[in-house]
């Protein structure tokens, strides 16, 4: 639920007095909120359902005599409003009233589709994590590897394929593993390459 809020700090009535007795009535953005069809199912907080027009004391919404906040129905992004005085006078007329703090993602077919997939919970979870020492237990990645950056020394085992020697000294050049089957590849300025 989204809490009504008022264009101005207090409801007033025609005169700038604080609002006694005032009719409130909230709607369809862009209909006529007074007309019943039009309405939008408000409550109270609690959830309390509440009945329009919501009337005022002392320029406050109340229920029942008792002050108390307004809620809009949940995704409510905008509202018409009418406020009329005691006497039934209109105070104003609001079209179009935006709600603060509505501005979330639209529904898009592509991001409904990704929050189905079993690997969701999977990845919302990563999210979460408090820090890198659990993503490296939650990924499994080993506290020898940097994350980014550094260097790696000693012999990298990898698993089926030997023990391949990774540090250098002194000498320049790069060093390619390439499948058997790649002959395009120029390895000419090579320190070593590995066929696979």
């Amino acid at each position: 639920m989204t809490d009504l809020t008022n264009p101005v700090p207090v409801w007033l009535d025609g005169l700038g007095q604080l609002a006694d007795g005032a009719k409130i009535y909230i709607g369809v953005a862009g209909s006529d909120p007074e007309l019943p069809a039009n309405q939008l199912a408000l409550s109270f907080p609690g959830p309390v359902a509440a009945t329009q027009p919501i009337r005022t004391l002392g320029g406050y919404t109340v229920n029942g005599g008792s002050r108390t906040s307004v809620q809009l129905p949940g995704g409510t992004t905008a509202y018409s409003i009418t406020v009329r005085d005691a006497a039934d006078v209109l105070v104003f007329y609001i079209a179009n009233v935006p709600v603060f703090g509505a501005g979330y993602q639209a529904a898009d077919a592509d991001l409904t589709a990704i929050a189905a997939l079993t690997t969701t919970a999977f990845g919302r979870n990563l999210l979460t994590l408090p820090d890198a020492a659990a993503l490296d237990t939650a990924t499994g990645r080993p506290a020898s590897l940097p994350a980014a950056g550094g260097t790696v020394s000693g012999n990298i085992n990898r698993a089926g394929a030997g023990a391949y020697l990774y540090s250098h000294t002194g000498a320049k050049g790069k060093i390619y593993i390439l499948p058997t089957s790649d002959t395009t590849t120029d390895t000419s300025d090579a320190l070593l390459v590995f066929r696979t």
